[in-house]
């Protein structure tokens, strides 16, 4: 790798901003990605599995696309950002906030714990997004959980 796992995370974390604003191709991200990667949804929700990248592509991707992560109306500071960076050998534990707007143009916020897992050529071949999933329940799909 020519970068630590901690900068390419953080290119990782402004290409996801870029495209949710709708600054950049809507999978740009995906470039950080090697084809064979392991991308874990933990959780009960509709979105929760275990996914390679095609699995990606045809569930979560629309998902995410349509209904949130990120405001496409240009507010500003929307999106998912880094504030701790925990890094040893290839690994990356990162610690983030997002804040954006749902497809109803609801205020969405949440905290996430995302640890990723870099190949020799610096792509992601192991990623586990975990977050509060019932707060993204509720913005993805307009679910009321009590």
């Amino acid at each position: 790798m020519d970068k630590t796992p901690t900068a390419i995370a953080k290119e990782y974390l402004a290409s996801l901003r870029r495209s949710a604003a709708g600054e950049a191709e809507p999978t740009e991200y995906l470039k950080f990605w090697s084809e064979d990667i392991e991308y874990t949804l933990p959780g009960l929700w509709p979105m929760a599995g275990v996914f390679d990248m095609d699995g990606y592509r045809e569930v979560v991707g629309p998902q995410m696309k349509t209904n949130v992560e990120g405001d496409r109306g240009g507010d500003p500071g929307a999106g998912l950002y880094g504030y701790e960076f925990i890094e040893e050998g290839n690994k990356v534990c990162v610690l983030a906030r997002s804040r954006g707007r749902d497809s109803r143009g609801m205020p969405y916020t949440n905290t996430f714990c995302l640890w990723m897992e870099f190949n020799e050529d610096g792509k992601l071949v192991r990623y586990l997004d975990e977050a509060d999933f019932s707060s993204s329940w509720q913005a993805f799909y307009g679910v009321h959980l009590e």
